[in-house]
C-alpha cells in the first residue's frame, strides 16, 4: 500500500511538472518561419549570415568600401553606410559635394550595376 502511494505521489509531481512546462510559451520563432530584417524584408536563404545577408552580398558590400577607402574622400565620405542585400546595394550617409556623391554611387555601380544601386548620400550644408 506504502509503494502504491509512493507512486502514486511520484506519478502527481511529475504530471504537474509536466503541465508546467506545457503551459509555458516558447518564445523563439518557428524554424519555418523567415527571419525579418529590420526592414521587414523576409530573409529565406538557409545560407545567410547573421544580418540577413549571404556571404556573396557581403563580399559585394567589403569591395565596395574598400574602394571608397583607398579613393581618399573626404572624412564624410569614408563613413556612409554601405548595406547589401540580394544584389542591392543601398549608400546612406553625408557627403561634401555632388562629385563625392557621384564617384560612390559609381563605385557601387560598377559592383552591381548601376540600376542595383540605392544612392542615398545627402550633401553636408
Amino acid at each position: 500500500m506504502k509503494s502504491t502511494i509512493r507512486c502514486l505521489g511520484v506519478l502527481t509531481v511529475i504530471s504537474i511538472g509536466l503541465a508546467g512546462c506545457a503551459s509555458q510559451p516558447d518564445d523563439r520563432p518557428p524554424r519555418e518561419q523567415p527571419i525579418r530584417q529590420g526592414s521587414g524584408q523576409a530573409v529565406d536563404d538557409p545560407n545567410q549570415l547573421v544580418q540577413g545577408t549571404t556571404q556573396v552580398d557581403e563580399d559585394v558590400t567589403d569591395d565596395i568600401r574598400r574602394k571608397i577607402a583607398d579613393r581618399h574622400l573626404s572624412a564624410d565620405a569614408e563613413n556612409i553606410k554601405v548595406a547589401t542585400f540580394r544584389g542591392q546595394v543601398t549608400l546612406v550617409g553625408h557627403v561634401d559635394s555632388r562629385e563625392e556623391r557621384d564617384e560612390i554611387g559609381a563605385i557601387a555601380g560598377t559592383e552591381v550595376g548601376d540600376k542595383n544601386v540605392d544612392n542615398q548620400l545627402i550633401l553636408r550644408q
